[in-house]
């Protein structure tokens, strides 16, 4: 079956296919291997999508275009600042999804696992990572060679974009500017980027290493995508206005209700709020589904398990919402940032590209071709 590659995957019965615990991971290689498709694997748990990622680079190597697309660590309609490496890893698998999706892509195809939990979160629109990538004032990327219409524009675009202006680069979502040198770490790229100009013309772009700040590598162009899943001064005001205008205060204290209206103030004003991810199913409403190329395929692990996980968390968050707004803690109305099952699952079912299920096989007996590795967790000795 899988020498045939793409066509006997999108002849794959839809029942599923049932595969060892062991072999999935092995499994999962073979036919993207042999499919040469952009790939996305859902999977019941964060765990579990953690667990296959690490298994897959086993098989595959270190540079295996894998991404991880994990969930947040912090629940719904809680006012916690979110971890931003979490983002970044999102932000770089939907680019690396919405890359694949281009046209004139030429490169190898990603495969991005996400559990249910991270995939049901709100993302902002393919249409709109494009425009915020290809409206920049340099184009898709700038190279080697071509000349800045305006430095002060391209600084513009990195905030615009949640970069934030630093001294000195040394993690993800930053730049600095010194004279005719702009550093700059893109979220999807692994070290940091140094921009020297000659006057209005990029002299020379080169990868630096964040703790010695040492020039390494050269490049012959950079690309910079989104620092944030949140960019509320870009989303479309006639929606944003209409959901905010729908807002009902009636239950709310007085200070959740100056809390929210000062809060609603900042995001178009200095969105680089701290709790910005509150406000994500105001200016997101679309799912990483929306994200899989036409040709793309999706691998549902386990669907049984990630329809009951879905449907619990569903539950989780009803209450978590109910009970805040009996508090007069939340707004009545006030947008969910994550997805129903049922949408999530018309997404599912609307996409056009091959579907891949697949079920555990469970036996009583010990599995003789796959062993489970030995752990060794404060086992040193055994070790």
């Amino acid at each position: 079956l899988i020498a045939k590659g793409s066509d006997s995957v999108k002849s794959l019965n839809p029942s599923g296919i049932t595969v060892r615990q062991g072999a999935r991971p092995a499994y999962l290689a073979a036919i993207y291997k042999n499919s040469k498709l952009p790939t996305l694997v859902l999977t019941p748990r964060p765990e579990d999508a953690r667990r296959l990622q690490d298994q897959l680079l086993t098989y595959m190597g270190d540079t295996a275009p894998i991404y991880l697309f994990p969930s947040s660590d912090v629940l719904p309609f809680e006012r916690l600042a979110v971890d931003t490496n979490t983002g970044h890893e999102r932000l770089a698998a939907l680019w690396a999804l919405s890359e694949a999706s281009r046209a004139e892509f030429s490169g190898v195809y990603p495969i991005v696992i996400a559990s249910i939990v991270a995939a049901s979160r709100n993302v902002f629109s393919p249409e709109f990572m494009s425009k915020a990538i290809n409206d920049g004032p340099h184009g898709r990327e700038l190279k080697i060679g071509q000349r800045t219409k305006s430095l002060d524009d391209i600084l513009k675009y990195w905030v615009n974009l949640g970069y934030r202006n630093e001294p000195l680069v040394e993690s993800r979502g930053q730049f600095s500017h010194r004279g005719g040198i702009l550093d700059i770490f893109p979220v999807h790229y692994d070290c940091p980027v140094r921009i020297e100009l000659f006057d209005d013309e990029v002299d020379t772009i080169r990868a630096f290493d964040p703790i010695t700040q040492r020039s390494s590598e050269v490049l012959g162009e950079v690309s910079v995508i989104p620092a944030r899943e949140q960019l509320p001064h870009m989303a479309d005001k006639s929606s944003t206005d209409s959901i905010i205008d729908s807002l009902d205060f009636s239950r709310c204290n007085q200070a959740t209700k100056d809390r929210v209206e000062e809060d609603l103030v900042d995001l178009f004003s200095s969105p680089d709020i701290e709790t910005l991810h509150l406000y994500n199913g105001l200016v997101n409403h679309n799912n990483i589904l929306d994200y899989l190329p036409s040709n793309g395929m999706l691998v549902i692990d386990r669907m049984t398990q990630i329809e009951t996980e879905a449907y619990d968390l569903q539950d989780k968050y009803w209450r978590m919402r109910e009970s805040r707004e009996e508090r007069g803690e939340l707004p009545a109305n006030f947008p969910a940032p994550y997805m129903t099952w049922q949408e999530l699952y018309r997404s599912i079912d609307h996409l056009a590209g091959p579907k891949l299920h697949i079920n555990s096989w469970f036996s009583d007996e010990p599995d003789s071709i796959f062993a489970p590795a030995n752990p060794y967790y404060g086992q040193m000795d055994d070790f």
